[in-house]
């Protein structure tokens, strides 16, 4: 799974999927880097992050795309729109999680719960994909 958006809200978000099983080598924030964050970086780092981006770019995202071959992406909209052009599974970090509940147990609960439900729908993105792409005039 890669994490990115512009909230700040990234890194915490990560570190649940982390600690609920997820493979997250990618995190980027629109955010500068802050003390305030530097203990997830830190966590999320000594539990297998290879990367976590401050002032990120949507070319570093593509990047990241590019060199992870995620089955899920959180992103920003037009990250989570190269993703979906390209198969995989997306999510649009603002709209569908940072809006929802988070913290305690039962917003964490149901976090995790619709990350496991979108990462089911692979075979799905694959098939638009391949829909799109067939001249179907």
């Amino acid at each position: 799974v890669l994490v990115t958006g512009y909230e700040g809200t990234e890194l915490a978000y990560a570190r649940v999927l982390v600690e609920a099983g997820a493979e997250v080598p990618y995190v980027s924030t629109s955010i500068g880097a802050d003390p305030l964050v530097l203990p997830d970086e830190m966590w999320l780092k000594a539990h297998g992050t290879k990367e976590v981006i401050y002032r990120k770019s949507l070319e570093d995202d593509v990047a990241a795309l590019d060199e992870y071959k995620p089955d899920l992406v959180l992103g920003t909209t037009p990250f989570a729109s190269v993703a979906k052009e390209r198969g995989i599974p997306a999510l649009y970090f603002t709209n569908q999680l940072a809006s929802r509940p988070f913290f305690l147990s039962g917003g964490m609960a149901a976090t995790i719960a619709f990350i496991r439900q979108m990462l089911t729908k692979s075979e799905q993105y694959q098939w638009m994909q391949e829909f799109f792409e067939v001249d179907h005039a």
